[in-house]
């Protein structure tokens, strides 16, 4: 596991292939979590990622449905954080 502090230190990290799943918060200081999400792809970064909402937003919710990444709404109840990392590191068909 590793913990980055924003999206610059997710970029100067070379290994982020090497990851088995993202879990990364719409809040952050220097873009938000769809931004990050967005940048990576465009870099061919395919590892499977989740986003962390605070509060229920529809338009982040739409935009991250579109992107088919999986959306966690905080608080964080019982292990549906847990059951969505699983569900985004299954291979597909499975």
């Amino acid at each position: 596991m590793r913990i980055y502090g924003g999206a610059a230190e997710v970029f100067a990290d070379g290994k982020l292939e090497d990851g088995d799943c993202l879990v990364v918060d719409q809040r952050m200081p220097d873009m938000n979590g769809m931004e990050l999400i967005a940048r990576l792809r465009e870099r061919h970064v395919r590892t499977p990622a989740i986003l962390l909402l605070s509060k229920h937003n529809p338009a982040v919710s739409m935009r991250a449905a579109l992107a088919e990444v999986p959306v966690v709404e905080m608080p964080l109840f019982n292990n549906a954080l847990v059951d969505k990392i699983r569900e985004a590191c299954r291979p597909h068909g499975a």
